[in-house]
C-alpha cells in the first residue's frame, strides 16, 4: 500500500511531518513519516530507501526528533 497507520495520535503530539523509526525483535524494520492526521490517527508514508523489509502489524515505532 505505500502507508502505515499508527496506533499513537494527536493526544501523544504526533504531528504531520513527524518521522518515527520502525523496529521488530530489535532489529530496524525502516522509517516512516507522518503525511496527515484522519480521525486523529496518523497515516504514515514508509520511506522506500530507509525501509529493509515489510513493516508489519506489531512492529514498533519510535518518534524521531
Amino acid at each position: 500500500f505505500g502507508f502505515v497507520v499508527l496506533d499513537l495520535g494527536a493526544p501523544d503530539g504526533v504531528r504531520p511531518g513527524d518521522f518515527f523509526s520502525v523496529t521488530r525483535a530489535g532489529e530496524p524494520v525502516g522509517q516512516v513519516c507522518v503525511r496527515k492526521m484522519l480521525s486523529g490517527l496518523p497515516i504514515c508514508d514508509i520511506i522506500a530507501d530507509k525501509t529493509v523489509t515489510a513493516i508489519l502489524q506489531g512492529d514498533q515505532v519510535r518518534q524521531l526528533k
